[in-house]
């Protein structure tokens, strides 16, 4: 029994190889460097870093040998360089962020905390504070009355009791637009029906007035007819006298 677990490869264990090579070496690509240094990858933290960034980030910070400590180095460099330039760019994103952009409050906050974080992670963090006014800043007029509550709330509240309070918003505003939606059609669905009974009334007006004046010119042209056989009778009657 001993021998067997000494003979066993941790290698036997992986049910799918992909999962941990998820380069697939040919001819075209010759992407032999990166294939190969993932195979002599033994440390499990380094092959969580590899399986969880995407394949052209791999491909930028992989190296043959490498170490957890290196590989890390490397992504940080590619995320956190150049601070102030980044900084700088994602601040004017955050100051022009609008609701408007987005479909619903959960995808507006999501970007709005996403571009925090960021600052953050070259050294400009945000307060809660600034993060509530910039998040309230993009919102439009008919979200008045939340962004004043939260305005006048001392300290602020915190970035998710804020989101939670938009969302009941949203929500209450979706409400109202559906109920009004469904009142006009109501009004339309009204509007048309009376006016296609209008049209139903005048069409049988018309059509009733046109079989009165058919009536008349029928009646009149039977009169004319016989006042035409009267005269043609007597005209007879006086030639054979």
């Amino acid at each position: 029994m001993s021998d067997l677990k000494e003979k066993f490869h941790p290698a036997l264990s992986i049910t799918n190889v992909k999962s941990v090579i998820p380069i697939r070496l040919d001819n075209e690509t010759r992407k032999y460097h990166s294939w190969a240094a993932l195979f002599t990858v033994q440390l499990p933290i380094l092959q969580w870093i590899y399986a969880t960034i995407s394949s052209d980030l791999l491909h930028a910070i992989l190296f043959k040998d490498d170490s957890v400590e290196a590989a890390w180095k490397r992504l940080e460099i590619l995320f956190r360089d150049n601070k102030g330039s980044r900084a700088t760019q994602l601040e004017e994103e955050l100051s022009s962020v609008s609701l408007a952009n987005f479909t619903s409050i959960d995808a507006y906050c999501n970007h709005v905390k996403s571009l925090a974080d960021r600052l953050s992670d070259v050294d400009a963090p945000v307060t809660n504070a600034r993060l509530i006014l910039k998040l309230t800043g993009g919102l439009p007029e008919s979200y008045s009355g939340v962004v004043d509550y939260i305005h006048n709330q001392e300290p602020p509240p915190a970035f998710e009791s804020c989101r939670s309070r938009l969302k009941l918003c949203e929500m209450a505003i979706k409400n109202a637009a559906a109920k009004e939606n469904g009142g006009a059609a109501a009004l339309v669905a009204t509007t048309n029906g009376e006016q296609s009974h209008n049209n139903s009334n005048s069409s049988h007006g018309r059509a009733s007035h046109n079989r009165d004046k058919n009536k008349k010119k029928n009646y009149r042209g039977g009169n004319e007819q016989n006042n035409r056989n009267r005269n043609n009778h007597s005209g007879n009657n006086g030639d054979n006298s």
